[in-house]
């Protein structure tokens, strides 16, 4: 994201694509974990799992991907 004084802000860096299976295997079972202890309120169980999932997922252009749908 670019500021309107030209300063840029990462939101989030992407998982290199090799560490992937790794990271969405994580993703799940920790999800799962929570879930299951019940903790967290699952909407926002739901929007970091989301979150999450768009820094594991191994393509910067997530619109491409969408479009291969």
């Amino acid at each position: 994201m670019i500021s309107i004084d030209g300063t840029k802000r990462i939101r989030f860096v992407t998982v290199p694509a090799w560490q992937t299976p790794n990271a969405i295997d994580e993703l799940v079972n920790d999800y799962r974990r929570d879930r299951e202890l019940g903790t967290i309120n699952e909407l926002i169980l739901i929007a970091a799992f989301t979150l999450d999932f768009l820094c594991i997922h191994p393509f910067s252009d997530v619109l491409v991907v969408l479009q291969d749908c």
